[in-house]
């Protein structure tokens, strides 16, 4: 890169994410560059630097950065976490692709977005014996990202460990490879928040510990825009959600079970894609209280259910209340048909996937 490009200061843009043949950049350049406001570089820089091991070149690469008082967009990928630029400006940048970590494979066909697609994304893949708490930079990013990617982390529960806010502005979520994550979202009463209130996609692959994906209270605007559930090879997971814990701010009670039932037709009128791999221990897909009516898929286009060996059916009714003042002594009484038992050796016909309440639309193009 020709060192005359310092004289550029007012330049607002720079994209060097496809010069592959760039071998360095030379130093005191970028932060020359006073005007720039969007910054594309993605791999083809800080990944060779990494392999050809010129760690003193990529850090300060990195420490010219904070230099970009006018930098809005950024688009890079940085090897380590321990690499990141602890003073980076993250509060004032208005778009972002940023990964963080190495991600060899991508599962359910998951593609990096356009760089010049206005969306906040991030990707992060720690080494063994890193500690995300550490990293203040990281944690203003999950205020604010739309799009999550979340490789090994170090964590338990997504929402209470990483932002306890509930990821406000998140529309997708993907979490893979990953051995630690027990709950997506463990909620106590006390402390019921929005939890992913504008998230519209939820992929998991391959979490061999994930237990439930939402555990306790959540409010009627959880979850409320969730298109799409991917998963795969969540073998501890016994089914996807339960409705029958929904934090509902009303005093009277019917109007409470009002709220709750109108709250699991918009979940479920939303949903448009349900497809799950692989999970050795699940049983059902919904638990939904007794005595709510139909279940009705109204928008649902594609549903996939394969290798589940232990799955019954398609929702379960739960004999639980879903108001606030739940209590550790209430029981919940699961009342399930199940696919194939002793008696059903001899009948030539299974009990249906989906009982009688269950309404789902087919629609020809």
């Amino acid at each position: 890169m020709p060192d005359d490009l310092q004289n550029l200061n007012k330049l607002r843009l720079l994209d060097i994410s496809v010069c592959f043949g760039l071998r360095i950049i030379p130093p005191n350049l970028i932060s020359s560059l006073v005007s720039l406001e969007e910054l594309y570089i993605r791999k083809s820089l800080i990944k060779k630097l990494e392999k050809r091991g010129t760690d003193k070149g990529q850090n300060s690469f990195r420490s010219e950065l904070k230099n970009l008082h006018h930098l809005k967009v950024v688009d890079l990928s940085i090897p380590c976490v321990s690499d990141f630029p602890s003073y980076f400006f993250f509060d004032r940048l208005k778009d972002y692709k940023i990964e963080i970590g190495d991600f060899e494979m991508f599962p359910f066909g998951f593609r990096m977005p356009n760089k010049y697609d206005e969306l906040r994304f991030l990707a992060l893949q720690l080494k063994d014996g890193i500690n995300v708490h550490s990293q203040n930079g990281i944690k203003l990013l999950f205020k604010t990202v739309q799009s999550l990617l979340l490789g090994k982390v170090g964590v338990q529960n997504i929402v209470k460990e990483l932002n306890v806010d509930g990821f406000p502005d998140l529309k997708h979520l993907s979490i893979i490879n990953n051995s630690d994550v027990k709950y997506v979202n463990s909620t106590e009463l006390s402390s019921c928040v929005n939890v992913f209130p504008n998230l519209e996609s939820l992929c998991l692959y391959s979490l061999m510990n994930l237990e439930i994906i939402c555990y306790g209270p959540v409010t009627v605007t959880s979850f409320a825009k969730l298109k799409t559930i991917k998963i795969d090879m969540c073998h501890q997971l016994k089914n996807l959600f339960s409705f029958y814990t929904i934090q509902i701010s009303t005093g009277a009670e019917t109007r409470e079970i009002s709220e709750c039932n109108s709250y699991v037709n918009n979940f479920l009128a939303n949903l448009e894609m349900i497809e799950v791999y692989e999970c050795v221990s699940l049983e059902e897909i919904f638990q939904i209280q007794v005595g709510y009516s139909k279940v009705e898929f109204l928008r649902l286009h594609t549903l996939t259910l394969q290798s589940l060996p232990s799955f019954t059916c398609f929702s379960t009714k739960v004999e639980r209340s879903c108001w606030p003042h739940l209590t550790e002594a209430q029981t919940t009484t699961r009342s399930r048909t199940k696919v194939s038992t002793e008696e059903d050796h001899h009948s030539d016909k299974a009990p249906p996937l989906f009982d009688e309440l269950v309404c789902h639309y087919i629609f020809f193009i």
